[in-house]
């Protein structure tokens, strides 16, 4: 976790419900924008959720694509996970995009915190995810070809799926990572990732026993 935070209007209890990305995560997410960089990918637009760890997300991203000062995150609420997954009886006390580095505080939502609803059901989630995304692409298209849009685990499959003309899936199918694009058929498809995977595993040729073994 990192050694110190910043403080909030509701003291430290508002991290509860808005938790901060780790110092591994940060250092992941400026992985990621260093190899969307060296793959030559331009970001033209950048979108996250409300939520704290999604911002620190999107701008490790664009420190990582050296984009810093050039390109700013707009906030958006309607990006924001299922509702019914949040504790208690109100939604997370966010930071306001005017105290956040890096953030466009002049980006007016799609969809205001204000029509946000505690334990909304699944096919209000699913089909806010999707009335966003598709607002959001219009709102970009003829002014760049990219949009990086940073959110939930979820939010893959509830922003994406009917993007495609298909019918949405249960919540089970929430653990993919993937990448579509608007073909010449005017129909979004699956197309190769513009950068490797970023994995973790054991180094099986180093062995910390054998510092046990020396003299």
């Amino acid at each position: 976790m990192p050694p110190s935070l910043p403080l909030r209007s509701g003291g430290y209890r508002d991290y509860e419900k808005d938790c901060p990305i780790t110092v591994f995560g940060g250092t992941q997410a400026r992985l990621v924008g260093e190899a969307l960089l060296e793959s030559h990918t331009t970001v033209n637009f950048v979108y996250c959720s409300p939520s704290l760890r999604c911002v620190q997300t999107a701008q490790n991203i664009i420190q990582g694509l050296q984009l810093e000062g050039k390109t700013r995150i707009r906030v958006e609420p309607g990006l924001f996970e299922w509702t019914k997954w949040v504790s208690g009886t109100s939604l997370p006390a966010w930071i306001p995009p005017a105290e956040l580095c890096g953030v466009d505080a002049t980006y007016r939502p799609h969809i205001p915190i204000s029509k946000l609803v505690v334990s909304e059901s699944y096919d209000t989630y699913i089909n806010r995810s999707f009335q966003v995304t598709r607002e959001i692409l219009a709102e970009c298209q003829n002014l760049g070809d990219t949009v990086l849009i940073v959110a939930h685990a979820s939010s893959l499959e509830a922003c994406t799926r009917q993007m495609q003309g298909l019918s949405p899936q249960n919540s089970k199918d929430f653990v993919q990572v993937v990448r579509k694009e608007l073909g010449e058929t005017g129909a979004w498809q699956l197309v190769d990732p513009p950068i490797l995977p970023l994995t973790h595993g054991p180094n099986h040729s180093f062995n910390w026993r054998e510092m046990l073994l020396q003299d």
